[in-house]
């Protein structure tokens, strides 16, 4: 099982759970807004297709939302099983593309993944989206080699 041992302080950590619970919910419609569904001939397929990929997306979601909440998360190693791990991954993607089509939306894309951003023509409350959106990547990166590292 996984070890993720990335350090955040408290001043950095309250604010990422606090902001990741507040958007957790616009998550599962920024991804399903995103997504096609299948072609079928049953008009009910597309409805159960959709209710399952939402299930999925809120139950990655709350992967991501349980580690930062872990008292352990920032301060100490926790070990997850590869499953939490990877449920983590997808559900800070949510995260990440909620915080992308709201307090960031008028960012472009290419910007957002380099980081080539004047920070100083933001405002304080985008600054700080900005922030918690690089610390969400920066831990998927972190559980991404964790996941590669134990294959």
């Amino acid at each position: 099982m996984p070890t993720f041992d990335l350090r955040f302080p408290e001043q950095v950590r309250r604010p990422l759970a606090e902001l990741a619970a507040m958007i957790a919910d616009s998550g599962a419609a920024s991804v399903l807004a995103r997504t096609g569904v299948p072609a079928e001939d049953d008009p009910d397929f597309a409805a159960f297709w959709l209710a399952g990929l939402r299930e999925r997306i809120e139950g990655d979601t709350a992967a991501a939302l349980k580690l930062l909440g872990d008292p352990r998360f920032g301060t100490e190693a926790v070990v997850l099983a590869n499953d939490d791990a990877l449920a983590a991954v997808r559900g800070f993607t949510t995260l990440r593309l909620a915080l992308r089509e709201t307090a960031l939306e008028p960012i472009p894309d290419e910007a957002l993944e380099t980081g080539r951003i004047d920070r100083r023509r933001l405002s304080p409350s985008r600054r700080h989206a900005l922030a918690c959106y690089g610390a969400f990547g920066e831990i998927q990166g972190v559980l991404c080699a964790l996941l590669d590292d134990g294959e």
